[in-house]
């Protein structure tokens, strides 16, 4: 989609020297060879070729600017693959790995890290995984820092549990790592989750505005910690207040607990059991009793008693139960919160018998040098 955009405009774009020297090789940041003004150019004019194709009217505030353009990222997936490397996979390739030395989208400790890691598997003798032929122990390590509070945590994630975990950790604590994790995924598929088996040192921590959330290993939360505080603002703005507030998909409480001065009570709807975990103990860390998690995929309830509601749903959009439960609730404003433009505007198109759009969309730049852009949309019942 994007490509075809860039295509068509083409003669309004800025070129620029791309600044990594895997570009056009590692499959990451494709727009770097434009310049900042250039791609949000091309993000908005894709978000509105996406709102015509669904026939849907909107209009677009001009994009909220990234608050860094570099080093912004909390978390990076790196593969590991024979040889042994770490890095990225190439791009339009299932197999080939770009091993890297440097990334400019996370910090200059992570690469550290990420390095120390690639002797550490050559000094151990640990096998990486060859996702060819399917065999091998280390399929990927994960880096999540917080960017906000100093913290930062490490995840293996392994083929079996027979993995030099104690020498792992210490090698993590001279390269300044807080927190520790083993995870094991047995399967064949090419993914960077599994579960955790072992973990050690402190859990992962960030802080957003004046509330921090602890982070189970494998939690989602916002890639992009300093947008992350803009992106809650543009949330609270269209909330307002009110009475009760239903955090849909709610995970970590992001959203729930940063709003929770603006409401006497806010229910969180989660469906992963960690993240629930996780959501209560931040409900509790930051001392808001008014903050209540219910551990359900929002599809499966029966009825929703709120006034005002927020939805983060996963890229794949919402459920059309969970489209035919907001459109019979009792909800008059809704705030819709998403990096996936197809599925917000197929979202929005199921729901406009019941809400409607009344402002602008607001887009928030949380991933430069990408063509992706954070999406939020406010509505309110017909």
């Amino acid at each position: 989609m994007w490509q075809s955009v860039v295509s068509d405009l083409d003669e309004k774009l800025e070129r620029a020297e791309p600044r990594c020297p895997y570009f056009g090789v590692c499959g990451g940041c494709a727009l770097q060879n434009y310049s900042y003004e250039s791609q949000l150019l091309i993000k908005v004019e894709g978000v509105r070729r996406v709102f015509e194709r669904m026939e849907l009217e909107a209009s677009f505030e001009e994009p909220v600017r990234a608050a860094e353009e570099w080093f912004y990222r909390n978390r990076m997936d790196y593969v590991v693959a024979p040889g042994p490397k770490i890095g990225l996979r190439k791009l339009k390739s299932k197999y080939a790995v770009v091993d890297i030395e440097r990334c400019l989208l996370q910090s200059e400790e992570a690469d550290r890290v990420r390095n120390g890691f690639r002797d550490f598997l050559r000094t151990q003798g640990l096998l990486p995984y060859d996702l060819r032929r399917k065999r091998g122990l280390v399929r990927y390590l994960v880096v999540r820092e917080g960017k906000n509070t100093g913290r930062r945590t490490v995840i293996v994630l392994a083929a079996k549990e027979e993995f030099s975990f104690d020498e792992f950790c210490r090698l993590g604590e001279e390269l300044g790592c807080t927190g520790f994790a083993l995870a094991v995924y047995e399967g064949p598929a090419d993914i960077s989750v599994g579960k955790v088996v072992r973990y050690a040192g402190e859990p992962l921590s960030e802080r957003v505005g004046h509330f921090e959330f602890q982070l189970s290993p494998y939690s989602f939360f916002q890639t992009n910690s300093r947008m992350a505080e803009r992106l809650v603002e543009v949330v609270r703005e269209l909330a307002e207040g009110g009475d009760v507030l239903a955090d849909l998909y709610c995970g970590v409480g992001l959203f729930g607990i940063s709003l929770s001065d603006n409401f006497a009570r806010v229910t969180g709807i989660e469906a992963d059991p960690l993240a629930v975990e996780d959501a209560r103990r931040n409900a509790e860390l930051n001392g808001v009793d008014n903050f209540s998690v219910t551990e359900a995929k929002v599809e499966k309830l029966e009825r929703l008693e709120a006034t005002v509601g927020i939805v983060d749903p996963p890229r794949a959009g919402m459920h059309p139960k969970a489209v035919r439960l907001l459109k019979k609730s009792e909800i008059e404003k809704l705030i819709y919160v998403s990096c996936n433009p197809a599925t917000m505007a197929h979202d929005l198109r199921s729901l406009e018998e019941s809400y409607e759009l009344r402002e602008p969309i607001r887009l928030l730049d949380m991933f430069p040098w990408t063509p992706h852009v954070e999406l939020v949309a406010g509505l309110v019942r017909k």
